[in-house]
This record gives structure tokens, C-alpha cells and sequence, in this order.
């Protein structure tokens, strides 16, 4: 089996923190591995927010925003507490790197 590259290990531990911390419509346990990229614009969006200089918070309220309007799922008690810890562990990675 071929090692990953340095781009895709960063692939595989972003989509991780997502389906770990996020995950807002239940994806997690699809089978056959079929939406393993189904979150990862908002992620790449989240990250390249981050790397611009942008606050958690204004992070966080971006995945709070799209879950909310863009998936359409509304207000949700938890969103906010995943959104944070979603942003806070992709900001932990990127400081890593």
C-alpha cells in the first residue's frame, strides 16, 4: 500500500475534526465511505478564513450560518458549541503545520 502524501494526510485529519466535532446532518457512519467530501468546502472555506486572519468566532458563525440557512436545518441548541470546537480543533491543525 502506498503512503499518503503530506496533502492528503491534511485531508484525512481535516474531514476527521469534522465528522468528530460537526457533522450536522449525520453522515458520520454512511457506508461505503461515499460522503467522506461532504463537508469539505465549508472546511477549506473555514481554514482559508482562519489563515486570512479572521477570529474563531467569525469562523465558527460561518458553520453556524451554513448549517442553519445554507442546509437548511435552522437553529439547533447545539450548533453553536460544535461550530466552536470544530473551528478550534481545524485552528489547533493548521498551527501545526
Amino acid at each position: 500500500m502506498a503512503s499518503m502524501t503530506s496533502t492528503e494526510r491534511s485531508l484525512t485529519e481535516v474531514r476527521d475534526i469534522v465528522w468528530t466535532h460537526w457533522d450536522p446532518i449525520g453522515l458520520r457512519n454512511a457506508e461505503g465511505g461515499w460522503a467522506a467530501d461532504e463537508y469539505d468546502e465549508y472546511l477549506l472555506q473555514v481554514l482559508t478564513m482562519l489563515r486570512q486572519g479572521a477570529d474563531q468566532k467569525a469562523a465558527a458563525d460561518y458553520l453556524i450560518q451554513v448549517e442553519s440557512v445554507h442546509m437548511g436545518l435552522g437553529k439547533n441548541a447545539t450548533a453553536s458549541a460544535r461550530a466552536t470546537k470544530t473551528v478550534s480543533a481545524l485552528r489547533n491543525l493548521s498551527l501545526s503545520y
